[in-house]
C-alpha cells in the first residue's frame, strides 16, 4: 500500500512535531507555512531562550471547554517523553526555578535547529510563504487550496495554525475559519498569559516597580468600611497565584498575573485613549478585581502586631517613612493615599489604632479594579479556540470530519505560564502526527 499523504497547515511548534511524528510513522509529509520561515514563534519564546516544557506539568494545569481534555493526551505523551524526544535529537537541557526547562545553550534557535534537522532527515517537504485559503473534503481525502492558485491532495490534514496570540509572528487565527468551514464550533478566542489593564491613575507612577506577593482574582468584589478586622468581602472567587508582581503604566504584569489573565472573560482593553470609556462600560459586566497581598507571609493579626510595635519605635519619623523597608518606597505614598491617610510629611505620633488597621488592610488586601487585558500582540497564548468536545482526546482527530486533526493553540486548550503551552504543542503534535501518519500498522519510533 502506498504511503499515507499528510499535509500539515502551520510550521510552528505543534506543526513541526506533528510532521516528525507523521513521517516517523511512514507517511509522506508536507508542511504548508504562510511565513517565510518555520518556527518564528519558537524563536521568541522565553525571551529568546525557549522554556520548552515544565517538570511540574499536569493535565490540571490546562483549561478550556473540556477541562479534562489535556489530561488524557499527557498520559500518552508527557514531559518525560518530550525530554527523551529532544535528547534523541541531541538537545541538552537544564532545569531552572519552578520546574522550567530550557535548552542548555539558552538559545531558542537550538530547539528549532534540532527539529529542522530531523525534518530534513525524514525528508519532510516544507513549503513556506504558502497561505491556505480552504480545505475541501472529498471521497479520496482532502484538497488543500493555497492563495495564488496552488492546490495539494492529502489523505489526512492536520491544522496546526496556532491561535491569535503573537500577531507579529503571523498568528491571526486563520485556522479558525478553516475549521468552521468544515463544521466545527469555535469558543471565543481571548488573549491569555498577558498583562491586566486598570484605569487607576496611580499606575503611571508605578511603572517598573516589582513586588513579591499573592494575587487573587474575584468577580463582583465589594469593599465595606473597615472596622478593625478584614471588612473586604470577595464574591465569586476565581483564582489565586503567588509570585512577582510587576507594575506597568497601564496595570499589572508578571507570571502570577499572566496566570490570572486566563480567567478574564471581558474583551481586551485598549491602551489609554479615546476608546477607554467604551471599554470600561463593556468590562463592568465582568466586574473583575485583583486583590493584592503584599505581605502574604503574615496574617492580618500578625501584621497588625508588628506595625503596632513598629509605631512604638518610630513615633519620631514622618508618616512617609513608617512603611520604609517593608514595601518598595515608591509604593508608600500610593498606598497611604489608597487607605485615606493624607499628609505623608506629618509625624507618626498622629497615628492611632484605626490608622494602623487601615494600613494592615491595604497591605494585605489591596483591591485593584481590572477593565480588561492587553491585546493579542502582547499575549503569550490564546484561551478559546476549536471546541475540544468535537476532538478525540487520544488522537486529536476531528469527530466531525474523519482524517482531519488539530494541534496546539488552535484548540480550546491553554496552560499556565512557564513552558506548559509548549508542552501542549509537543503532546498534541506528536499524537496527531502519529495517528494521521499511521496506515493501520503499529507505530514505530
Amino acid at each position: 500500500m502506498e504511503n499515507i499523504e499528510v499535509i500539515i497547515i502551520g510550521g510552528g511548534a505543534s506543526g513541526l512535531m506533528a510532521a516528525i511524528s507523521s513521517a516517523r510513522s511512514g507517511a509522506s509529509v508536507r508542511i504548508l507555512e504562510k511565513n517565510d520561515r518555520i518556527g518564528r514563534k519558537i524563536l521568541a519564546t522565553g525571551n529568546g531562550r525557549c522554556n520548552f516544557t515544565n517538570l511540574n506539568c499536569m493535565g490540571t494545569d490546562f483549561m478550556g471547554s473540556e477541562p479534562d481534555f489535556a489530561s488524557k493526551a499527557l498520559t500518552l505523551f508527557g514531559v518525560r517523553d518530550t525530554l527523551n524526544f529532544f535528547e534523541e535529537l541531541g538537545l541538552f537541557h537544564r532545569e531552572e526555578s519552578e520546574g522550567r526547562i530550557y535548552p542548555y545553550s539558552e538559545q531558542a534557535v537550538s530547539v528549532l535547529d534540532a527539529l529542522d534537522s530531523e525534518l530534513n532527515r525524514l525528508k519532510v517537504e516544507v513549503l513556506t510563504s504558502s497561505t491556505v485559503s480552504a480545505i475541501k473534503k472529498n471521497a479520496d481525502g482532502f484538497v488543500v487550496l493555497v492563495f495564488g492558485g496552488r492546490q495539494y491532495r492529502a489523505d489526512r490534514v492536520i491544522i496546526a495554525t496556532g491561535g491569535k496570540a503573537g500577531v507579529q509572528y503571523g498568528c491571526i487565527g486563520d485556522g479558525y475559519a478553516l475549521a468552521k468551514a468544515l463544521g466545527h464550533d469555535l469558543i471565543e478566542p481571548r488573549p491569555a498569559l498577558v498583562q491586566l489593564v486598570s484605569d487607576a491613575p496611580f499606575f503611571r507612577q508605578l511603572k517598573g516597580i516589582r513586588a513579591k506577593g499573592k494575587v487573587t482574582l474575584y468577580k463582583e468584589y465589594s469593599v465595606k468600611e473597615f472596622s478593625g478586622d478584614s471588612a473586604k468581602h470577595g464574591h465569586h472567587f476565581i483564582a489565586q497565584e503567588t509570585g512577582e508582581i510587576q507594575f506597568t503604566e497601564t496595570g499589572l504584569s508578571g507570571i502570577c498575573i499572566f496566570n490570572l489573565s486566563r480567567y478574564i472573560k471581558n474583551l481586551a482593553a485598549p491602551d489609554r485613549g479615546e476608546n477607554l470609556q467604551k471599554t470600561k462600560k463593556m468590562a463592568n459586566a465582568g466586574d473583575n478585581t485583583v486583590v493584592v497581598d503584599l505581605i502574604p507571609e503574615l496574617s492580618l493579626s500578625e501584621l497588625s502586631e508588628k506595625l503596632v510595635l513598629r509605631l512604638n519605635h518610630c513615633r519620631h519619623k514622618a508618616l512617609e517613612d513608617f512603611l520604609n523597608g517593608i514595601i518598595n518606597k515608591k509604593l508608600i505614598p500610593i498606598l497611604l493615599k489608597e487607605c485615606k491617610l493624607s499628609g505623608v510629611h506629618k509625624s507618626c505620633e498622629t497615628l492611632n489604632m484605626a490608622d494602623i488597621d487601615k494600613m494592615v488592610s491595604i497591605l494585605k488586601e489591596w483591591p485593584i479594579k481590572i477593565i480588561g487585558t492587553k491585546d493579542f500582540q502582547d499575549a503569550q497564548t490564546t484561551t478559546g479556540g476549536i471546541d475540544a468536545k468535537q476532538i478525540d482526546d487520544a488522537t486529536l482527530e476531528s469527530k466531525v470530519i474523519p482524517g482531519l486533526y488539530f494541534t496546539g493553540e488552535v484548540l480550546d486548550v491553554d496552560g499556565r505560564c512557564g513552558g506548559y503551552n509548549l508542552q501542549w504543542a509537543w503532546t498534541s503534535g506528536f499524537l496527531a502526527g502519529r495517528a494521521a501518519g499511521q496506515n493501520g500498522e503499529a507505530f514505530v519510533c
